[in-house]
Formats: C-alpha cells, structure tokens, sequence
C-alpha cells in the first residue's frame, strides 16, 4: 500500500459519506506545495495535504498550508498510521490535533478543531 492508493480509497469513503473531493495533485495549474486535496462537505470544507505515516511535510507545502490557513481557510495535514487503518490531523508544522481515529470519523474530529 502507498499513500497515494490509500488516499484514493480514504477520498472514495468520503464521497460515500456525501463529500464532494478535487484532487489538486501535481496540478500544472497549482502553486508548489499547493495542499492535496479540497474536500466539500455540509460538516467541514477545506484543503488536505495527506501523509504516509513517515512522510515528511515540505517546506513549500507548510508555507501555502500556512497562507490558506492566514487567509481563514481550513488546511490540515492527515497523517495516514502505520499500517494505513486510521489517521490524525495535524497542523502544517505537524502540531498533532488529534489522536488516531478510524477513517469513518474524519468529519468528527475536523469539526471539533473549528
């Protein structure tokens, strides 16, 4: 498993769940470090930037994190554990906002942080 097939997959659950997602990767028109994904939804909207459980936020990724959020934007970093069955938020210096949870409760953890 690879965080990009994993982060399909977590998108494919949230879809499921009502959410609407716009996959912004490697996009010519993005900005260097531009977040992941977008992810609409009636309980929380905002950009995603997802990470394998040793992946490492960039510095162009922490800075347009960083302008999204100076701006009033929702913009955490998901961190994917180890074995790919939950994840944490986090924010772009990697300030854990949350503890591990199942993917299923994503929408319970991100509306706590607002």
């Amino acid at each position: 498993m690879g965080e990009c097939k994993e982060t399909r997959k977590f998108c494919r659950a949230l879809e499921a769940q009502g959410a609407a997602t716009y996959p912004a990767v490697a996009s010519e028109m993005s900005p260097l470090g531009w977040p992941d994904r977008f992810i609409g939804h009636r309980r929380w909207t905002g950009w995603v930037e997802f990470k394998a459980w040793a992946g490492r936020v960039s510095g162009e990724q922490e800075t347009q994190l960083g302008r999204l959020r100076a701006a009033s934007v929702p913009a955490y970093v998901v961190r994917f554990s180890e074995d790919w069955s939950q994840l944490r938020l986090e924010d772009p210096d990697g300030t854990v906002r949350s503890g591990w949870v199942r993917w299923g409760l994503f929408f319970d953890e991100v509306t706590e942080l607002v």
